[in-house]
């Protein structure tokens, strides 16, 4: 039998590249495996953890956001034109 590994928050954090505080709020919202406690520490077992991440990352995999729904979330409002924000600049504040 392998032996148990844990990992604390700490190191669950560094390997989803999210701060720890992230790993904290997760664990309010559910969103993590519940976590055993050694006093006030949190632990996971590895093979817990391992488990989460194939079911996080297929759910994504399995479904992929349509491209053209893409472009509408990242959409960008376009800059305004030099000209009107140096008209704005240079007039008196009494025009405006």
């Amino acid at each position: 039998m392998a032996p148990l590994t844990l990992v604390t928050k700490a190191e669950l954090a560094a390997e989803l590249c999210v701060a720890k505080r992230t790993i904290e709020n997760w664990m309010l919202w559910g969103m993590l495996p519940k976590a055993t406690y050694l006093g006030r520490r949190a632990y996971w077992p590895r093979s817990v953890i391992e488990a989460w991440k194939q079911a996080q990352f297929s759910a994504v995999l399995k479904a992929p956001v349509p491209i053209a729904q893409q472009s509408e979330k990242f959409a960008v409002a376009p800059p305004k034109p030099r000209r009107m924000a140096r008209q704005i600049r240079n007039s008196t504040p009494a025009t405006r």
